[in-house]
């Protein structure tokens, strides 16, 4: 019995950190990380390359302000 509250402990920072990871793609997207130095499109084996991964280069960038909420008539 004394197993569940640990392991209510460990779901809840999953949870939290789920949270924080998608909250960090919400507000830092697009970060640049897919065309600079190589477009993705170009050459897929960049998806596979820990040299550079995108969460740490999108937490560089910082948050961006969302365009898509923005229309051109205002």
């Amino acid at each position: 019995m004394e197993l569940r509250p640990v392991l209510r402990t460990d779901f809840d920072r999953c949870a939290e950190i789920g949270f924080a990871l998608q909250a960090l793609g919400a507000f830092t997207t697009p970060c640049g990380w897919h065309d600079e130095p190589i477009p993705v499109d170009c050459v897929q084996s960049y998806l596979w390359d820990w040299c550079d991964p995108q969460l740490p280069r999108c937490l560089h960038a910082g948050p961006h302000r969302f365009e898509f909420l923005m229309s051109d008539s205002d």
